[in-house]
């Protein structure tokens, strides 16, 4: 008969512990591969826009148009 010190043979105390490490650590791996594979999306696409200056569609900056306002400041009484 084992002690309440020493685990059942056959079976061991960390056996529900590392199941749920494996389930959190597969989820978080899931996860961050997400989020790095936006990252790396993003990067890729602003890479080729700035590479591409001559590309039609990122010709949008010569094209705009650009306003200016001057307005006068009017100062609150005391």
């Amino acid at each position: 008969m084992p002690s309440s010190i020493e685990a059942a043979p056959g079976k061991s105390p960390s056996v529900p512990r590392f199941r749920v490490f494996k389930r959190w650590n597969r989820k978080l791996h899931f996860y961050a591969g997400l989020f790095l594979l936006f990252f790396m999306w993003l990067f890729a696409l602003s890479g080729l826009l700035l590479n591409h200056p001559t590309w039609s569609f990122t010709e949008f900056w010569n094209n705009r148009k650009q306003t200016n306002y001057e307005r006068e400041i009017t100062v609150p009484g005391q």
